[in-house]
């Protein structure tokens, strides 16, 4: 559906110290929309705009300042600056404006391009598993945020899952069943266990670090001279695994994990995390994806989008659980 770029205008003027003369609609991220803002004086921006009529974003709402807070925590206390997202601040000095129906956010324009499909040069892999052992190192700061952020092993979304892999799959449109049918039975059997192992890694002490938990190469600008890891929404006090994850079915993990090791040369991989963290990001993707379809309110090739990616992470899914039989 088109989004109201004029109003988003009038509100960038009236919450920051910038006129924007256009706003360009770039590949949105799951959660929120995306613009590139240019403005007075040739500057260029960063804008994120998270609709609060969506009800599928409901639950992340809640978690944006809380990325935003330590996002600019990063910039301002370690030597992440210059390698990661940086916020603009509002004309308050606060780090979103919330409208009725809208969040926006304003990040500083980073030059360059998203690595995506293309590869990581050996250097750029490097520099990645530095910025990473670096985030790995940092002491997180003492704050009521802290807490928030904190691994729980808490799945919510997961009883809904359930209900809808088996006593609800009737009531999902004809076209989510269709695709999920395939599926079926070694998705339920994924959700029942990885309620089992939630529980059970809920009730053990493991050492836990700051995370960015999302990283890939769709979270990677590369420039002339280095890499930047972009969207911070997931970031969280976790096992290492909660990062390694993403990076180990890439053809460069071996390369990224003799760089990170010279940072941490003790750390060996715990198979039962990554195995937590591989499927509990698969079924939240297709939880996701399934309530998106389902509640939002999309066009018709939102919708064909959006049911294409669910087929995709389902047979990401697939592929992974292979690797723990």
């Amino acid at each position: 559906m088109d989004q109201p770029v004029s109003l988003f205008k009038s509100k960038i003027a009236e919450h920051y110290h910038i006129i924007a003369y256009d706003i360009i609609p770039v590949e949105p991220g799951w959660a929120a929309l995306a613009y590139k803002l240019y403005a007075d004086g040739g500057k260029v921006y960063f804008l994120k705009v998270y609709d609060k009529k969506r009800n599928s974003i409901a639950y992340i709402l809640k978690t944006v300042p809380v990325y935003l807070f330590f996002i600019d925590w990063l910039n301002m206390h370690t030597a992440l600056k210059g390698s990661i997202s940086e916020v603009v601040k509002t004309k308050r000095g606060e780090m979103l404006a919330e409208e009725e129906d809208y969040i926006y956010i304003i990040m500083e324009y980073i030059k360059g391009d998203t690595v995506g499909e293309k590869s990581l040069s050996d250097s750029q892999v490097r520099e990645l598993a530095d910025i990473v052992s670096q985030l790995h190192g940092i002491t997180v700061p003492v704050c009521p945020n802290t807490d928030y952020i904190t691994e729980k092993f808490s799945l919510p979304w997961l009883e809904q899952l359930k209900i809808w892999l088996s006593r609800d799959f009737k009531t999902l449109k004809p076209e989510i069943r269709d695709l999920i049918k395939p599926y079926l039975v070694s998705l339920c059997n994924q959700a029942n266990a990885l309620e089992i192992q939630s529980k059970q890694l809920s009730e053990q002490k493991l050492p836990l670090a700051l995370c960015h938990t999302d990283i890939h190469n769709w979270n990677i600008i590369a420039d002339e001279n280095k890499i930047h890891l972009i969207d911070w929404e997931g970031i969280k006090y976790a096992p290492l695994e909660a990062d390694i994850f993403g990076l180990y079915n890439e053809p460069y993990f071996h390369e990224f994990m003799k760089q990170y090791k010279k940072h941490h040369p003790s750390y060996e991989i715990n198979r039962e995390l990554l195995k937590y963290y591989m499927i509990s990001r698969n079924l939240t993707d297709i939880w996701e994806g399934i309530e998106q379809l389902q509640f939002d309110e999309l066009s018709s090739r939102e919708f064909q989008k959006q049911l294409e990616a669910l087929a995709a992470v389902c047979e990401e899914n697939k592929e992974n659980s292979r690797m723990f039989i």
